[in-house]
């Protein structure tokens, strides 16, 4: 479950970053 929710993390992380960009 840990697993999943740091991929869940990396994901929104990812989108952020890139709406950021």
């Amino acid at each position: 479950m840990t697993h999943t929710y740091d991929f869940n993390h990396f994901v929104v992380d990812n989108k952020h970053y890139l709406a950021l960009s």
